[in-house]
């Protein structure tokens, strides 16, 4: 009973956070109530304050959940690809297929936007937002200590891989970008050649 009571619970969670999500990426934080978003879900207003503290709580937590899921593909693909060139190349297509692009481009525009306005909410996005980048340092660090790139290629290595993350993810909606399904191989070998990668195991 208990785990049907649990699950009934995380489902609940679940549906505020993804109804929330919907409507900050259409419509922006300042102008969702949390009256709007228990609405949208069908539940009323104290369920969603027994879950969130307040709409700052929520908005957090949408953006914590997404980097987590990031991160946790971002290690899976790292174990499941050892050499430095693949790790890249599938990383651009976890973006490249990632579904919730469209989406999230809005979502965290307007999250900042709202941030910009609260100093609290800001400093907590600032301290949780830092996983994707230093698993990529890691990744970077790691190929300047096996000799496959060099120290003074680090910095730009990194820019050039999140522009190029970026970029698809701020055209991911756009009807006249259209990213084919060579072009995370093609950006790759692009940015392979730019740092003069030197293969791994070299």
């Amino acid at each position: 009973m208990a785990k049907n009571a649990d699950t009934a619970e995380h489902n609940t969670k679940e549906k505020i956070l993804a109804t929330a999500f919907d409507l900050f990426a259409q419509r922006g934080m300042k102008d969702i109530s949390m009256r709007e978003i228990a609405q949208a879900c069908g539940v009323t207003k104290p369920v969603i304050y027994y879950y969130f503290k307040d709409k700052d709580a929520l908005c957090c937590e949408i953006a914590k959940n997404f980097e987590l899921r990031q991160n946790a593909a971002l290690a899976d693909i790292a174990k499941q690809n050892p050499r430095f060139d693949k790790f890249l190349e599938k990383l651009f297509i976890l973006y490249f297929e990632n579904p919730q692009n469209k989406k999230i481009v809005p979502f965290m525009m307007h999250l900042h936007s709202y941030a910009s306005a609260n100093k609290n909410i800001e400093a907590r996005l600032r301290c949780q937002n830092r996983g994707h980048y230093e698993y990529l340092q890691n990744a970077l660090a790691a190929q300047v200590k096996a000799g496959s790139i060099a120290l003074e290629m680090i910095e730009i290595a990194r820019h050039m891989i999140f522009a190029n993350l970026m970029h698809m993810v701020l055209n991911a909606h756009h009807e006249r970008v259209k990213f084919t399904r060579a072009y995370p191989a093609q950006i790759t070998k692009a940015i392979l050649k730019a740092i003069d990668y030197r293969g791994d195991n070299k």
